[in-house]
């Protein structure tokens, strides 16, 4: 039995060896497989960095072998410039040379036949010239004298004559010259006496104006007298006041001021007339007469343009309209006055100063 037991445990003794041996050979297989692995890796990486690093080499190689060609026919170039650049100069330099010297030469050649064919073109020159000369001063003495007779003389008589005749209508323009500048100095003093008239007659009808404008008369005290409504009497003085622009001038005051009373426009009237007045304020409200008379006189123009904007008439307009139809209607009747003093005037100067 005790046998039987060692020989079972031996067994599993046996059994667990082999497992272990079975495992720790497998883990040496893999572990030699993975080391195989890692070095068939490393040994294909060296390979490729080989083969890169030859690739690299065999580039710059050859780059470097580029260049050096290059520079070598570049330096070439360069050489074969300077050869071509020192043959070119050496030949211009001859050229240059040949060409003064022949030019030298062909100067002076040409300087010798020159001085020979002037010498004997001279010579031939002078005998013929002189006999030609002499033919020729023969000949200019017959056409001058042919033409002094046919053509200088005619003209100058033609031109005599007609220096003449525009002398005598000169003359005879300028006595007409005489006589129209009598003419008009006399319409110039006639047009001055009638200008003078012209000024007279609308000096005496600007004096009828104003005596026309002194006389005007108040309708309010009339119409107070019939029985009248007080304000169309008021509404219709205010209508006669407004277009008149000499307020000013007729001393309407008593008008105005019963005017704004009645429309109550006192503080509206001071404070539009007292703009640039810094003892008048905004906060003052009650004003006096006095207030209201120096308004009035201060600026009356200003109080009949507030009476106007509170009845809904604009003054600046119809003193303007008035101004125009007043300067139409005197020009009007000053260019017909004028019109006909003129056209009389102008009849007599042409009686009496008539050119012959």
């Amino acid at each position: 039995m005790d046998l039987d037991r060692l020989g079972a445990m031996m067994q599993q003794r046996l059994d667990n060896l082999n497992r272990n041996l079975d495992r720790r050979v497998n883990k040496l297989g893999e572990t030699l497989s993975e080391r195989f692995d890692k070095l068939q890796c490393a040994w294909s990486q060296q390979s490729n960095e080989l083969q890169e690093s030859l690739a690299r080499r065999i580039d710059e190689s050859l780059d470097r072998s580029r260049k050096l060609r290059e520079s070598s026919f570049e330096r070439l170039n360069q050489r074969y410039e300077a050869l071509l650049e020192r043959g070119h100069n050496t030949l211009i330099q001859r050229n240059n040379e040949l060409q003064e010297s022949l030019t030298e030469c062909l100067h002076e050649l040409m300087l010798r036949q020159s001085k020979e064919l002037q010498e004997s073109s001279v010579r031939q020159l002078d005998d013929s010239v002189a006999q030609r000369i002499k033919v020729l001063q023969k000949k200019l003495d017959r056409d001058m004298i042919k033409f002094h007779n046919k053509a200088i003389q005619p003209q100058s008589d033609r031109i005599s004559d007609r220096l003449t005749a525009r002398d005598t209508g000169i003359k005879r323009g300028f006595q007409y010259l005489d006589k129209q500048f009598n003419y008009t100095d006399a319409r110039a003093h006639t047009m001055e006496i009638g200008t003078r008239r012209k000024l007279n007659n609308v000096s005496q009808q600007l004096t009828r104006m104003e005596t026309r404008l002194e006389r005007v008369e108040t309708v309010k005290s009339e119409r107070v007298e019939a029985g009248e409504d007080p304000l169309d009497v008021e509404i219709d003085n205010s209508r006669i006041i407004l277009p008149n622009p000499n307020i000013v001038l007729l001393n309407q005051r008593s008008k105005l001021s019963s005017l704004i009373h009645y429309n109550r426009l006192q503080q509206e009237v001071i404070r539009a007339t007292t703009i640039n007045d810094r003892s008048f304020t905004d906060t003052k409200l009650e004003y006096t007469e006095e207030d209201l008379n120096r308004a009035i006189s201060s600026n009356a123009w200003e109080v009949v343009t507030v009476l106007g904007r509170r009845l809904g008439v604009d003054c600046d307009a119809l003193r303007d309209q008035i101004l125009r139809m007043q300067f139409h209607s005197q020009k009007n009747a000053s260019t017909k006055r004028g019109g006909n003093n003129m056209s009389n005037t102008n009849e007599r100067a042409a009686k009496a100063y008539r050119p012959s």
